[in-house]
């Protein structure tokens, strides 16, 4: 497993992504149980991102999430995993990629704010109305207003989607409210 480690660092060093990915993965199917493979595997999914091979780049990051939940990497894996899904075109994988990390406890307020933001107007492109609404209001609850302007740009989201889904205007007239309440309590 360390010879072809040593050959897959090799390749990468001299430019082969492709290769050194490769050779990255063969330590998995050689000497499944080693030490080294957990570093390998996240190599793979490095060199298969900067290689912008965004398929394959999902599988090995898909494969890294489900075979080391608890190593120190998944929290890194789960932030590449969700800019593949985007780079990728596929909005609603990417969305519930960013809603995982924004549930994530070990993460920085920041973070999970930013990974709430992203996931909400993911869903929405998405065009999955019922996620979308969970990911606003996730904002809303985890923002504590701020910053600022994303917490009124998702209570103002949130009043769109109530009017859109035919509820009754008063629902729509409540989110609405909370901008105003928001806006004036924030000072100048």
């Amino acid at each position: 497993a360390v010879s072809v480690y040593r050959q897959a660092e090799k390749a990468r060093d001299a430019g082969d992504l492709r290769g050194a990915a490769q050779a990255f993965q063969r330590i998995g199917a050689l000497v499944p149980d080693a030490a080294i493979r957990s570093k390998a595997d996240y190599d793979t999914t490095a060199a298969l991102i900067a290689l912008q091979d965004w398929p394959a780049a999902e599988r090995a990051l898909e494969s890294f999430r489900a075979r080391y939940p608890a190593d120190a990497l998944a929290a890194d894996v789960a932030k590449k995993l969700a800019y593949a899904y985007e780079q990728d075109g596929k909005p609603g994988n990417a969305a519930d990629a960013y809603a995982r990390i924004a549930r994530r406890g070990d993460q920085t307020p920041a973070l999970r704010r930013d990974a709430a933001w992203q996931a909400a107007q993911l869903y929405d492109r998405a065009q999955s109305a019922t996620a979308a609404m969970r990911a606003y209001e996730l904002c809303i609850d985890d923002m504590f207003g701020q910053p600022l302007d994303r917490d009124l740009q998702a209570r103002r989201r949130r009043a769109d989607q109530v009017r859109d889904s035919g509820q009754d205007d008063s629902a729509s007239r409540r989110w609405l409210e909370s901008v105003a309440v928001v806006d004036a309590q924030s000072g100048s």
